[in-house]
């Protein structure tokens, strides 16, 4: 899927798309959190309830909560891989089931400039319009192509600053001798100090046969 998403987007050819439907339109929203850490849950929950109350504000809108809400939990957003929802409710645009698309802001939707813009283009090709809510953008408006080209491009930039600080982070944690992950490491038991550089492993003598056995096979 990815390769065919070449950036044919362009304000000058959004009026040559298909005509927004008239009166009703069927809607999929889509809400996602990048991690599965307590906090990111409870804003989940809270996009929920913004959807609930969204969808009720328009009566033009033909939305279900329960097929049309589609939820990605602890997913990152600078790929298609990974992301059945997301992906299933582009089949179903694709495929006439949708003529409006719904996200809350740019970098949910995608956190890949070139991904984010060629797709909007590809969806505008089936008649299909994605609305960003907190962003203003509706992208058959031929004047909110700037704002999504830049929007883009800062969605995947915050993406790539918050991988380099927590690599750095971790970096910085090995060279203090702090142990990354939850020590769950076959062949290992995890001996826990009083604080975290003191924490270290010792060899398991039974899980280690074990890994030796794997190894020869």
């Amino acid at each position: 899927m990815n390769a065919q998403y070449l950036n044919k987007h362009d304000a000058r050819n959004v009026s040559a798309k298909r005509n927004v439907k008239e009166g009703k339109r069927r809607v999929a929203i889509d809400v996602r959190v990048s991690t599965q850490h307590e906090m990111q849950m409870n804003a989940l929950d809270n996009q929920k309830q913004w959807v609930v109350k969204l969808a009720e504000e328009h009566e033009d809108w033909i939305f279900d909560p329960e097929k049309d809400l589609y939820v990605e939990e602890g997913i990152s957003g600078t790929s298609l891989k990974k992301r059945p929802q997301f992906t299933e409710m582009i089949r179903k645009a694709k495929t006439g089931e949708y003529d409006l698309i719904v996200v809350r802001e740019v970098s949910r939707f995608m956190r890949n400039a070139k991904l984010t813009l060629g797709l909007v283009d590809e969806l505008l090709n089936y008649g299909v319009e994605v609305y960003f809510v907190n962003d203003g953008i509706w992208s058959r408006n031929e004047g909110d192509y700037f704002k999504l080209t830049i929007m883009a491009q800062y969605a995947e930039q915050e993406s790539r600053k918050i991988s380099e600080r927590v690599f750095s982070g971790q970096a910085v944690a090995r060279e203090n001798g702090v142990l990354m992950g939850n020590g769950n490491i076959l062949g290992y038991d995890i001996v826990r100090g009083k604080k975290s550089r003191q924490t270290t492993y010792v060899i398991n003598p039974e899980q280690a046969e074990t890994v030796n056995d794997i190894l020869i096979l």
